[in-house]
């Protein structure tokens, strides 16, 4: 799928954005300029995020845009001599409020008007994105906004009508939004990236502002809104804040990756005309790109498409070690030390960049002490260990507690089956959540097949009487089925009403007679 640019007007908006008068004469603040430097926008953030995956070892791989062939504005001499193009198409958007009402909700959440974050507003942007694409159910859309009526009130000294948000929770629509404050200082086609980037002329706040008026020319402008608009792309792609990088505060770096050298700084004070290098950039960082490597809006045609069913299942083996598994491989793991933060400590990758499109294992086995060894020296005796691990199509097991999770800690949790031969036999209790215990329960005679490796298993549900607190019916585990190499199968309890989920594949760890096997409950 395409990353979709839209740019929404309050529905009587005048479809001019802010703009000093010095700058308006130079070229004219309307919507016609307004698409061409929303367009150089999103091919300067491709550019960046291709060289950044080229850098990373994963080629020029890169999102795409949706396109329309029309005249040309990527070159300066394209509109005066007709040239025609293909390429990216900016939306038009009309919401239902007004510029007024628009500009009123970024207050609501923010009274000093300098604050990057406006939900009413970022709501009501998701509600005219929705309508506009009429989107069905199942469909799936990406979009970058930007917000045209931004406005800089010098009065009060705020930002009004902006809001710099991301968001790829939605399940039909994942939005970038962001105002337009800096959309004066862009370039507009290839010609005017250098000059923009270099362009030390003052910001008149008279007439314009930056979020919280951080930087003091126009290239400071051009470079902190192109980048801080990226960085809620990045947010649309799954994508969560960092202390560096175009998620962490580097965003305002923007420009290095297009300049040899850069200006004077009148936010940091540093002289200018010094020579920049691959260091002095920002930049994805590695987990970031992780998650682009597998994301859908940069996959090639070359990859292997998603199987049915790429759910990711935990396995308890062999007293401390845990082994991930999934149909669609085991890309990463995301380690974090607090319930609280969304930035993860530390990270595992699976990935070989050397091994195209079967760079990854179907299977990962790793124990808590070598989870912990990856964290920072002073976070490797944190109390709570999480994990979310991440299969090669961006499914998502969320584990709360790592040390809750071994076998020899979770005794009332995990069962474990053994293989007995001949005539002998096993008992086991199915596991049951304390206290959710009534009655006495039947034992189940067990038997295994010898010999036969178990290359899937299938597990029933059924529903019980009554309902739980939230009104959703109760429902317990009906039985569990075994299914070999020749196709035979054992089928211990009933198929019940359903099965859950898909059935689990058994990796190639387990691919062996039967010795054991752990069931757990997360």
């Amino acid at each position: 799928p395409p990353l979709q640019l839209a740019i929404l007007l309050g529905s009587d908006s005048q479809a001019h954005y802010d703009a000093a008068p010095a700058s308006s004469k130079k070229a004219a603040n309307d919507l016609d300029n307004a698409v061409r430097k929303f367009r150089m926008a999103a091919y300067l953030w491709q550019a960046f995020t291709g060289e950044q995956m080229y850098r990373h070892n994963f080629g020029r791989r890169c999102f795409h845009f949706e396109e329309e062939w029309q005249t040309g504005s990527l070159s300066g001499r394209d509109p005066e001599n007709s040239i025609m193009r293909s390429e990216a198409k900016v939306h038009i958007i009309r919401c239902d409020h007004t510029v007024q009402q628009l500009r009123a909700l970024s207050n609501n959440n923010n009274n000093s008007g300098t604050a990057s974050t406006s939900t009413d507003l970022f709501r009501v942007a998701m509600d005219a994105v929705r309508k506009y694409f009429d989107l069905r159910p199942g469909e799936q859309r990406y979009v970058s906004a930007l917000l045209l009526d931004t406005h800089w009130d010098s009065n009060t000294q705020s930002l009004t009508g902006h809001a710099a948000l991301g968001s790829s929770q939605s399940a039909d629509l994942k939005l970038a939004l962001f105002g337009s404050h800096g959309l004066h200082s862009y370039p507009a086609c290839l010609q005017d990236i250098v000059p923009c980037f270099s362009d030390c002329a003052r910001t008149d706040t008279a007439y314009v502002a930056n979020h919280n008026n951080e930087c003091g020319s126009n290239w400071e402008t051009a470079s902190s809104s192109l980048g801080r608009h990226l960085h809620e792309v990045g947010h649309l792609f799954g994508c969560t804040d960092s202390d560096s990088g175009i998620m962490g505060s580097d965003y305002l770096h923007f420009n290095r990756t297009f300049m040899t050298w850069e200006p004077y700084s009148t936010r940091t004070k540093e002289q200018g005309a010094r020579l920049l290098l691959q260091p002095d950039e920002c930049r994805w960082n590695r987990l970031d790109v992780l998650r682009f490597r597998f994301h859908p809006c940069f996959k090639m045609p070359s990859d292997p498409s998603c199987p049915s069913s790429d759910i990711i299942q935990l396995w308890s083996v062999d007293g401390e070690k845990m082994l991930a598994t999934s149909s669609a491989g085991i890309a990463f793991i995301e380690i974090f030390t607090s319930a609280q933060t969304d930035v993860p400590a530390a990270f595992i990758e699976y990935v070989d960049s050397s091994a195209g499109n079967s760079g990854i294992p179907k299977e990962a086995s790793f124990t808590e002490a070598e989870i912990r060894a990856q964290l920072p020296d002073g976070a490797r005796k944190s109390k709570l260990v999480r994990l979310r691990i991440y299969s090669g199509c961006l499914s998502v097991l969320t584990v709360s507690d790592l040390s809750a999770l071994t076998a020899s800690k979770a005794k009332d949790w995990c069962v474990k089956i053994p293989t007995v031969t001949g005539s002998e036999q096993a008992n086991y209790l199915p596991y049951q959540p304390a206290d959710s215990l009534q009655g006495s329960l039947e034992k189940q005679d067990v038997f295994f097949e010898t010999n036969k490796p178990v290359t899937t298993i299938r597990v029933y549900s059924a529903e019980k009487p009554g309902s739980d607190p939230e009104g959703s019916p109760r429902t317990t585990i009906a039985g569990i089925e075994f299914r070999y190499e020749d196709s035979s199968s054992q089928l211990f309890g009933s198929r019940g009403q359903a099965m859950i989920d898909d059935e689990y594949t058994i990796g190639t760890s387990f691919s062996t007679s039967l010795d054991s096997l752990s069931l757990i409950y997360i």
